[in-house]
């Protein structure tokens, strides 16, 4: 008998950024019910969403990882270490970061539960797939940023980086925000980035866009399938309209404020 597919979100929600969690769970609380969801999150603010979680009668769709309150960029990088060993109860697993909205459940599901390969998402910001026409400004920047880059992107181009891509490898560019597959997949990639990034930390590298960094690394030497902006959708002038399935969210226009912390605590 096939094993039923059982999915699991994992997110670092740090000092203020259990904030965006809230909003991120509040507002699809009732299809994580419906969906069978579960969530594994890393956060040094266990108390306080503990709290949330038995309000919003989600306690048994949440686990809470302690982790000291890391800062960024350091709170981003540590997903892949906490991935690899936090996540072995599930068959599927996607990664998210904690300042998005899921406006599309069902079919973001659906996706997961069909992966037979990791899905990486093309980053909105670098993705020029649908052949739109752009501003001769935008044609101008992009044409410079291919002569310096090789590829549109933010690549990480020091050879000393574990992290560095050939030029002639910069062709397709994926946003670190959200990717998904099935479990033993990611858990291999996860454990590949890891020992790519430990191994320039140890070398006093910090990668250019950290871990987005090593997943495009990964991606120039490995398999998988690549999603759409529709699936990590900001507005960009070159991007179609699209039935959005995950928005990424403006940091500096949600709830920041630690003293919310505090005081709800």
């Amino acid at each position: 008998m096939e094993e039923k597919p059982r999915i699991g979100f994992f997110t670092i929600a740090t000092n203020q950024y259990v904030l965006m969690l809230e909003e991120q769970l509040t507002a699809i609380s009732e299809q994580i019910k419906q969906l069978g969801w579960k969530y594994v999150v890393a956060t040094d603010q266990a108390e306080h969403l503990s709290k949330f979680l038995q309000d919003a009668k989600l306690t048994n769709h949440v686990r809470i990882v302690q982790c000291p309150a890391y800062v960024f960029p350091l709170a981003s990088m540590l997903r892949f270490k906490y991935m690899k060993r936090e996540m072995s109860e599930f068959t599927h697993i996607c990664y998210l970061d904690c300042d998005m909205r899921i406006e599309n459940p069902s079919a973001l599901d659906g996706a997961i539960r069909s992966a037979q390969s990791i899905h990486l998402v093309r980053h909105p910001g670098w993705d020029r797939v649908y052949g739109l026409k752009v501003g001769f400004k935008e044609r101008i920047a992009e044409f410079l940023i291919k002569i310096e880059k090789g590829g549109l992107g933010s690549w990480e181009s020091r050879r000393e980086s574990s992290a560095w891509v050939p030029r002639t490898k910069r062709l397709k560019y994926f946003a670190g925000g959200i990717f998904f597959g099935p479990a033993s997949l990611v858990k291999q990639m996860s454990e590949t980035c890891d020992t790519w990034m430990d191994s320039d930390l140890r070398s006093g590298i910090v990668a250019a866009f950290h871990d987005e960094s090593y997943l495009n690394r990964w991606a120039t030497v490995n398999h998988f399938s690549d999603k759409g902006p529709e699936f990590c959708f900001t507005e960009y002038p070159w991007l179609p309209e699209f039935r959005v399935i995950v928005r990424a969210l403006d940091k500096n226009a949600m709830r920041l404020d630690l003293d919310e912390i505090s005081t709800s605590s």
